[in-house]
């Protein structure tokens, strides 16, 4: 019976851990996103109401988080700022960031 309560509960802790892997901010987080959060500008940006709302949207529902974010220039800068400071690392986010790159490569080169 212990044996069976140890695995159970070894099993449940790694479930545990997995989905904390996933949470945008909270859970575990690296010590590089760790030293991030301290930033001034980082502190700034998160105190901020959109970003607030963005960051709860992605941890619910990605692709209203991607809609809101493509949707308004401001609150992309910002989510995009985050995850260049280190702060926030979530694939929608990457996402995000690339589809900005290509964008800001194609205003560079004329737009072709």
């Amino acid at each position: 019976q212990f044996n069976r309560t140890k695995t159970r509960h070894r099993d449940n802790v790694q479930k545990l851990l997995d989905a904390a892997q996933g949470v945008v901010f909270g859970g575990v987080l690296s010590d590089a996103e760790k030293q991030a959060l301290e930033i001034p500008e980082v502190q700034e940006l998160i105190k901020d109401a959109q970003v607030k709302a963005a960051l709860t949207l992605l941890s619910e529902d990605q692709d209203a988080f991607r809609r809101d974010v493509m949707a308004s220039e401001r609150l992309r800068s910002r989510i995009v700022q985050l995850y260049r400071l280190g702060a926030l690392s979530h694939p929608a986010v990457a996402d995000i960031v690339a589809a900005e790159d290509v964008g800001e490569e194609q205003r560079l080169s004329g737009g072709d």
